[in-house]
């Protein structure tokens, strides 16, 4: 995410002294891998459309056929061909609270998930920074 474009409905970042960095914020992506599994949870969802908006640097993937025990059809999120060019940029970190919220959520699947996570995640050499979010009207 282009931390210095303005984008209706969307975000930004600020620094805790109230700066706004000229960087990219990355956030998590999957990486196809078929000697691997994905944890996480599938939830419905009902308006797609908004879902892609939100999840503008993503491609939707119809993954089904890789999903046991879930009744209906199963989309993940991939990071876009230029969403991963950017994180090639140098000038991207990782939001502190975005990653200790999603650390969070698989602590709540227990423990064993949460290893799961953190085994399965590599953020490379990428910062973690500090930082406010600020929502757009």
């Amino acid at each position: 995410m282009d931390n210095s474009r303005d984008i209706p409905a969307y975000k930004h970042y600020l620094t805790p002294d109230g700066e706004r960095p000229a960087v990219r914020v990355a956030f998590l992506d999957l990486e196809e891998d078929p000697g691997t599994t994905v944890n996480g949870v599938c939830f419905p969802a009902s308006d797609l459309e908004d879902l892609d908006a939100r999840e503008r640097n993503y491609v939707r993937r119809d993954v089904s056929d890789l999903v046991h025990g879930v009744g209906g059809r199963v989309w993940a999120y991939f990071g876009s061909p230029e969403g991963r060019r950017q994180r090639s940029a140098g000038d991207v970190v990782v939001s502190r609270e975005y990653l200790e919220g999603v650390e969070r959520g698989f602590r709540r699947l227990g423990d064993g998930e949460h290893r799961a996570f953190l085994a399965s995640t590599d953020l490379g050499a990428l910062p973690v920074w500090d930082l406010v979010r600020v929502d757009h009207p």
